[in-house]
């Protein structure tokens, strides 16, 4: 499943699917555009059956701009 969160933001969700899963789909997709000088950071975390969903979000959003604070252009996982 695919949704857009924000303006620039987009939220993947991979229902029982491996990080190492989740990472093939996801770095094809943040390449897809980089011949364009477009770059796309990610952040990829997994939930644990407990946590809220916005316990959840907050992760991915911390990932998130872990990644762009790395320089960018990068996948972060948490």
């Amino acid at each position: 499943m695919i949704a857009r969160y924000g303006g620039e933001e987009f939220a993947l969700a991979f229902p029982a699917w491996s990080p190492e899963a989740a990472i093939r789909v996801i770095e094809p997709l943040r390449n897809a555009d980089a011949a364009q000088g477009q770059t796309c950071s990610a952040g990829l975390v997994q939930w644990d059956g407990h946590e809220s969903a916005e316990s959840l979000v907050g992760r991915a959003d911390a990932a998130l701009y872990a990644a762009k604070g790395a320089g960018r252009d990068r996948t972060v996982s948490k």
